[in-house]
């Protein structure tokens, strides 16, 4: 009701002569908007609805007028409608006899077609009831079209309708160029955008059963159209749904799953700046104990020792004579201390700071540890086909979920990558460290988001601008790492965001018992070793003082015997000198 009287309004002003040329005007306004379109060809269409002769002579006016002289112009004629692979800028209607069937035809017209929000249409007409101008809006608005002015034949009379605060406007007269096309998108009046989405995503939407989190294009998309005075309506689907359409007539006017292919229509908007594809890879783990130990010394030098420590071995057991010099033996202690002070100033520094291997970082990295990384199409990423990448890269169908495993890695978007980094089912709560690491020399490349925009979203434009505004502006990031601080905690992602755990990170008590263990059992070796020697010094020493005793006692009857001997000797030997003096 409202809508007609306002209506009824515009139609009861005066009729003003003017000097300008319906006509004339007409076309100077074609090559104003041709001259302030800013790249590429400005395409202009002329749809007539009936075949009245006064319909063919405003349409030769306008395109033989002088203002359009020195423009070059293409002329295509179609009996009949066509689908084209891109919409025109400017859009004239022709009819002087706005019948029920011409009204239907103009509808089915514009719905099929699907013309983008940004398309200036206008409507020329020499006599129009209320009700037909009623009709003939509706249509632009059910479409929404609402760049449409209407411009009378007879006598220069400019309308246009503001769609969303409900009412005409009517101009007598040349109106400026400037003033004609009001961006109606400035003050949406509450209108409701519909919004789709279909997985969870840190840069779309978080939700648990207690909270939904909100990611950096959610809030780029919500800031714009409460900025203009929007409504949005999130519409959360199972994956099977279209995210395009939302039902038979309408399509959604923003879809939050960013597309990252490069054959793209009309309908898909380009991201203000770049993203980069990243690698993901099982971190450095922390040595065992048991690794350390042998980590003092490289392997080489290790080898060397137990090379000579065998051969002075075998020299002392085949050539025990060498070593009675004291210069050999006092050159292998001190070689030995200065192995040992080596050993221990090592083994002290690993216990002040745990060590780790290092977290790969090449692909060469990816290679030397064994790591595929699986892909869920064959044309993600252009490495397929090359024998080097496809020792890493394996297709698989499917989207993986990124968790720990020691001999796979991923590859996504680098806010996919770095949630999966910080997800807790990555946390080492040992090490206190995510188990997933970036690789930083190892990037993908970069390339560019698209998101889905509604061909009629009267946003279209101003989405591009916000989002380079908040961009420059830092709000992008920050959103990111709100949701990560929100989702996770904040000293939980300030912790494992960049895969680093502690620096004062040390080897405890705890850690250290493998080498307490070995010492025990190197103590009780020795005991043992050491009793049994003992043992054996002690029974060597029985045995060699009851030698000893034996020998002193065949010693004493030997001299006694000796003695003896000699003094039996003695006696027959003076016997035998008395003999021989007196028989002289």
């Amino acid at each position: 009701m409202t809508f007609s009287w306002i209506a009824t309004l515009c139609f009861l002003s005066c009729v003003i002569s003017t000097t300008h040329s319906p006509a004339l005007y007409s076309a100077a306004l074609i090559r104003y908007l041709a001259e302030h379109h800013p790249y590429g060809t400005f395409d202009c269409w002329f749809y007539k609805l009936s075949k009245f002769p006064l319909e063919t002579n405003m349409l030769y006016k306008i395109v033989t007028s002088e203002e359009l002289a020195s423009i070059p112009i293409r002329v295509l004629c179609l009996s009949e409608a066509a689908k084209f692979d891109h919409h025109p800028q400017l859009l004239l209607i022709f009819c002087d006899d706005w019948t029920q069937q011409f009204l239907e035809s103009l509808h089915n017209f514009l719905v099929h077609s699907r013309f983008k929000a940004s398309l200036k249409i206008i409507v020329f007409y020499e006599h129009l009831y209320v009700k037909q101008l009623v009709l003939i809006q509706t249509a632009f608005t059910y479409s929404n079209l609402f760049n449409v002015i209407f411009i009378r034949t007879d006598r220069l009379q400019v309308h246009y309708y503001l769609v969303y605060k409900k009412r005409f406007v009517s101009s007598r007269g040349a109106v400026p160029y400037g003033e004609l096309f009001p961006d109606q998108s400035v003050d949406l009046a509450g209108r409701e955008m519909y919004l789709s989405t279909s997985r969870n995503d840190p840069d779309q939407l978080v939700s648990t059963p207690k909270r939904l989190f909100k990611g950096r294009v959610y809030e780029w998309v919500l800031n714009t159209v409460e900025h203009y005075n929007g409504t949005v309506v999130i519409h959360r689907l199972a994956p099977e749904h279209n995210l395009y359409v939302l039902n038979s007539t309408h399509l959604y006017t923003f879809c939050l799953e960013m597309m990252s292919f490069l054959d793209t229509k009309d309908t898909f908007l380009l991201s203000a700046y770049p993203d980069r594809f990243l690698v993901a890879a099982p971190a450095g783990r922390r040595y065992e104990i048991r690794e350390v130990l042998f980590m003092p010394f490289s392997p080489a030098l290790w080898i060397l020792i137990i090379t000579l420590g065998g051969f002075f071995y075998a020299s002392m057991v085949l050539f025990p004579r060498l070593f009675k010099n004291d210069i050999l033996d006092i050159a292998i202690v001190i070689l030995s201390f200065l192995l040992c002070s080596a050993y221990e100033a090592k083994i002290i520094t690993f216990m002040i700071n745990a060590p780790y291997a290092a977290n790969p970082r090449t692909f060469e990295d990816l290679l030397e540890g064994g790591i595929t990384i699986n892909m869920s199409t064959r044309t993600s990423i252009e490495l397929l086909g090359d024998p080097k990448y496809e020792q890493v890269f394996k297709y698989s169908p499917g989207i993986p979920a990124m968790r720990y495993h020691p001999k796979m890695g991923y590859y996504a978007r680098s806010n996919d990558i770095r949630l999966g980094i910080v997800d807790p089912v990555n946390y080492d709560l040992r090490t206190k460290r995510s188990k997933l690491v970036i690789l930083d020399r190892f990037p993908l490349g970069s390339f560019v988001h698209f998101y889905y925009v509604g061909p009629t979203s009267p946003l279209r434009d101003k989405f591009q601008r916000t989002e380079l505004v908040f961009y420059e502006a830092g709000l992008m990031n920050f959103w990111t790492r709100r949701i990560f601080r929100e989702y996770f905690g904040i000293k939980y992602s300030r912790i494992v965001e960049d895969g680093n755990g502690p620096e004062d990170e040390t080897l405890g008590m705890i850690h250290l018992v493998p080498i307490f263990k070995g010492m025990l059992i190197g103590l009780g070796l020795a005991t043992l070793v050491f009793v049994a020697s003992s043992e054996e010094t002690l029974r060597l020493k029985k045995a060699y003082d009851k030698d000893n005793r034996g020998l002193f006692r065949r010693v004493e009857e030997n001299v006694v015997l000796s003695y003896t001997m000699a003094g039996i000797l003695e006696i027959l030997k003076v016997e035998r000198s008395a003999g021989l003096g007196s028989d002289g």
